[in-house]
């Protein structure tokens, strides 16, 4: 059978042979068998024939399948082949280039720490001849992307340190009067201000209204839950001497009575006197 690879052929001559008479081999080797199995009817006759055609049919397949299993696995064998020395080769090269580019990037870096070290000294001189406060260069950020990595001028450097002082200077203006407005806020309200400004300086966009409008939520907030409080101790009734009843929850909870001397002015003991009444406290002169 031309299906069968011969001694001297190489497998790429063979599987090349294949492929390229694919239909010739069709047509003389294998259409002959189809045709011939096909046209056997079985009978009594014919069962020797058609068992002995059965039996060559599947001496065919079973050739023609080793055939193409030794071939895929010598194919496959030559490629591993290949593949184990091109991957080698492909390793050494990438271990190799690697190396390269570890000492690019250390040389890039270092060029980026030169520059680096040259826009802090040229910050420092600037700040110098400007007499900048320290403040003022606590809150100075280099940008890598304004002062490092693009490559400028030293005029072009200044100018956007110059600009960068001024924005600074401006900012602590600007806090100056947002300290001064929120302590003002704060004691008018009769709060502490510090947590407020501290609020103020995490803000990424300083806003002034933001820390004092926090001041009169908390205020309000504060009202309501005294406002609470007290409608919930007003709620309790006396019903005896010695017991008070929730109204609403029936909770119940002991009276106590204690003698208390006020020293105060008239107005003092006027809001002491509207707060008992809210609280729900009863209360009587002593002779």
């Amino acid at each position: 059978m031309d299906l069968i690879k011969q001694p001297d052929q190489t497998l790429e001559d063979y599987v090349d042979q294949v492929i390229t008479n694919n239909q010739t081999i069709f047509n003389n080797v294998i259409k002959p068998v189809i045709d011939q199995t096909q046209t056997l009817v079985v009978i009594e006759d014919t069962i020797k024939s058609a068992k002995k055609q059965h039996s060559d049919v599947n001496k065919a397949i079973k050739e023609i399948s080793g055939q193409r299993k030794q071939a895929k696995k010598d194919w496959l064998g030559k490629y591993q082949n290949y593949e184990s020395t091109v991957m080698s080769w492909e390793k050494q090269l990438k271990a190799v280039n690697a190396g390269l580019q570890e000492q690019i990037d250390y040389f890039a870096e270092q060029e980026l720490e030169k520059r680096r070290k040259m826009v802090q000294d040229l910050i420092n001189v600037l700040a110098s001849e400007r007499d900048e406060p320290q403040e003022v260069l606590d809150r100075f950020v280099i940008d890598e992307k304004r002062y490092i990595t693009k490559k400028q001028s030293k005029l072009e450097l200044e100018r956007k340190i110059v600009e960068d002082f001024e924005l600074i200077e401006q900012q602590l203006r600007n806090d100056e009067l947002a300290y001064r407005l929120i302590n003002q806020e704060a004691e008018s309200l009769g709060l502490d201000s510090k947590p407020y400004i501290d609020a103020y300086d995490d803000l990424l966009v300083k806003d002034v209204n933001s820390p004092i409008n926090t001041m009169h939520n908390d205020i309000r907030r504060i009202e309501d839950e005294k406002k609470k409080h007290q409608e919930a101790l007003a709620r309790f009734k006396a019903v005896s001497d010695k017991k008070a009843i929730d109204s609403e929850t029936g909770e119940t909870k002991d009276l106590l009575t204690t003698t208390l001397e006020l020293t105060g002015t008239l107005d003092q003991l006027k809001e002491l006197r509207k707060f008992i009444d809210n609280a729900g406290i009863t209360y009587k002169e002593l002779k």
